[in-house]
């Protein structure tokens, strides 16, 4: 299924919906260029799940960040990232948000930088011209 979305405004409403279906679970792969809209995305995400701890902002430096909401999210970010994940132990995160049980959403930037046989959504946003994207959600 694909959407045509008009500016961040619309990126960041889908992210929201998607959230506010969330059951606990779901990890989300994120696929698209520098400037997409992935973060914007998540920033929909995490308020659809009830996050008001922000802000949200993508962790390209920390790799990882974890927020509280309704559900918790997971939010990491592999742009910046080479080696496997389990080197770091990130692997633990993609069963649910968190190695102790709860039961979250995780949302990966930069998806198609690993093989992540746990993702059961792939959103994939690419430049439509002005000022319009393409958001396959798969």
């Amino acid at each position: 299924m694909f959407h045509l979305v008009h500016g961040a405004e619309q990126t960041f409403l889908l992210g929201k919906q998607v959230g506010m279906s969330a059951v606990g679970g779901e990890v989300i792969g994120l696929i698209g260029p520098l400037g997409a809209g992935k973060t914007v995305f998540v920033q929909g995400l995490a308020e659809g799940l009830g996050i008001t701890n922000g802000p949200i902002v993508s962790p390209t430096f920390v790799i990882m960040n974890l927020y509280q909401g309704r559900l918790p999210l997971c939010h990491i970010d592999l742009y910046r990232f080479d080696a496997p994940l389990e080197s770091i132990g990130l692997d633990e995160y993609l069963k649910g948000c968190d190695p102790g049980g709860w039961n979250g959403v995780t949302a990966i930037e930069w998806a198609d930088k690993a093989i992540i046989k746990e993702m059961g959504m792939i959103v994939e946003i690419v430049d439509a011209g002005e000022n319009q994207r393409r958001i396959t959600i798969r």
